[in-house]
């Protein structure tokens, strides 16, 4: 096993990174291997007396700084620890990284270099933090400020694996940080999420109220990475100030020093439980593979339990389980089990992608057709993503807003054509139908659905790809925010879908909001039935 670390993460670089690193070796029996500049590495080792002979070392010319910005780590700075280091996970040259590095480069880097696991939306940043009773993991704690209810499923359902599978905690249990424990609290994410919780593959006890996180009422704690953050942040705080506290009281007199001389074993004890050098680092949960991100002022002994995570990690196989019980949740909300709930599924729209790729692609739809019909005499024709109007600006709300306005005419358009389809003929139609004559006119009718659908995919993976969600697409909610767009065209528009779900909730009355539940139920009900004559296409 290889561990890949980047030597130059973090505020005591590289030497308390190689002298963590040289401790593991020995104990823990893996391969370690150093990325960053092999001069420096070898200089510091040489300085201090440290023998790094049973270290591997791949060079790597820059660092990406806490300072910029952590796209560089896929842009300008390709050759920078991290980004070398994330690059070997991901070719295969090591089972698990490490980095103490800036936390957003590590999040993109692990995005976009080593990858995600299959389905999961975002990886979360997940933080052990001491309790009265067991350790509690937190996620997300930093890396998505910005979540959606699934996007928070899927965190409980990684956290769940990680705290069975490395803490050895029978059935975690699984709370969601809330205002309040009642299953009506909460903002629109929190209230979709406890639903979609309750019917996920974890042992789910409720809502949590940040009060309940030190007395470890549960093991996993579910939140957006902007409130994980705060608590977290809040929590190191806390602790900073009751440390000191603690050693002010027993210092201050001679009484209080022969005090202290008495219960020093039990205050070795609680600063070892509240040090987070014990911890190793927090795991990011939803990569293809074990990645690691140890505290920015980690020493020795916390690299040293970093990798000894990094090894737990790899071998228990976390990242199996995950994708187990992410398969697990897919199946509840697969559309065949949700054919009249008003439910926007990945499971759906990765169907969705699945077929614009097939119907892209020549060479893919050709083996499609073979397959299925036994043909490969057909007309292929490879769709595209590009308006119609290649002036026009893709990054512009306008252009999103002109799709949504085609997919809808698409959409009734191919309903009244499947009506038709589908009314009971009459007694002569019935008789020409016999005699051949019926046939043509239904042929004709069913290439126009095809015909209609394949554009339907095209419109709707674009309006995917931008990071429009369903519940959007209805010309109630594209109008509202096109409006507002307008208004101030520097606003991202993906940050007017909460305010106009704000919108709906303080504004519209009962009868509006159930109209508007029923409209989208209707749309997708529809689409589903359009896009099944998109591979007969």
């Amino acid at each position: 096993m290889n561990i890949v670390i980047d030597a130059f993460g973090g505020d005591n670089a590289p030497l308390e990174v190689i002298k963590g690193s040289i401790d593991a070796q020995k104990d823990f029996g893996v391969d370690v291997t150093l990325v960053g500049d092999e001069e420096k590495i070898k200089k510091c080792a040489q300085e201090n007396g440290l023998d790094i002979t049973a270290l591997h070392i791949k060079h790597a010319d820059t660092v990406i700084e806490i300072c910029e910005e952590p796209t560089e780590v896929i842009k300008s700075k390709k050759d920078c620890s991290m980004a070398v280091g994330m690059k070997m996970l991901a070719d295969g040259e090591g089972d698990a990284f490490v980095s103490a590095g800036s936390t957003g480069a590590l999040v993109v880097g692990a995005t976009f270099i080593v990858k995600r696991i299959k389905g999961i939306k975002r990886p979360a940043l997940a933080t052990i933090l001491p309790t009265a009773t067991t350790p509690t993991m937190l996620l997300d704690s930093g890396a998505n400020a910005d979540c959606r209810p699934e996007m928070l499923t899927q965190f409980g359902i990684m956290g769940s694996a990680y705290m069975n599978k490395i803490l050895g905690v029978e059935s975690p249990r699984v709370g969601l940080a809330n205002i309040g424990a009642e299953e009506s609290k909460g903002r629109e994410l929190e209230l979709e999420t406890y639903k979609q919780l309750k019917n996920a593959p974890v042992n789910f006890v409720g809502n949590i109220e940040a009060r309940q996180l030190p007395m470890g009422d549960c093991d996993v704690c579910v939140a957006d990475g902007f409130c994980g953050n705060l608590m977290l942040k809040l929590y190191e705080g806390m602790a900073k100030f009751f440390s000191g506290e603690l050693k002010t009281l027993l210092t201050k007199d001679t009484k209080s020093k022969i005090a202290a001389l008495m219960v020093m074993k039990n205050v070795k004890e609680f600063k070892k439980k509240v040090d987070y050098s014990e911890y190793g680092g927090a795991p990011l949960l939803g990569t293809a593979k074990p990645v690691i991100k140890a505290h920015g002022s980690s020493n020795a002994r916390a690299f040293y339990n970093a990798i000894r995570q990094a090894k737990q990690f790899t071998e228990t196989n976390v990242i199996d389980e995950i994708t187990t019980a992410k398969n697990a949740l897919a199946k509840v909300y697969h559309p065949d089990a949700n054919a009249h709930k008003n439910i926007d599924t990945t499971a759906f729209m990765q169907e969705i992608l699945e077929a614009y790729r097939v119907l892209s692609n020549p060479e893919k739809r050709r083996k499609y057709n073979q397959e299925t019909f036994g043909e490969t005499e057909r007309v292929f024709k490879t769709f595209t993503l590009t308006p119609e109007n290649e002036e026009e600006n893709t990054g512009s709300f306008v252009t999103y807003w002109n799709m949504s306005n085609q997919l809808r005419t698409i959409l009734n358009k191919s309903i009244r054509l499947m009506k038709q389809e589908t009314q009971k003929k009459t007694l002569t139609q019935r008789v020409f139908q016999k005699w051949g004559k019926y046939q043509k006119e239904e042929t004709i009718r069913n290439q126009q659905i095809a015909k209609l659908s394949t554009q339907a995919v095209q419109y709707i993976t674009a309006l995917k790809m931008a990071g429009i969600p369903m519940d959007y697409w209805s010309s109630d909610a594209m109008n509202w925010i096109l409006v507002r767009w307008g208004q101030k065209q520097s606003v991202d528009y993906h940050t007017l879908f909460s305010r106009y779900d704000d919108y709906v909730e303080e504004t519209l009355s009962n009868s509006e909001k159930i109209r508007l539940k029923n409209q989208n139920k209707r749309f997708h009900h529809n689409l589903k039935k359009l896009l099944s004559y998109a591979l007969k296409a």
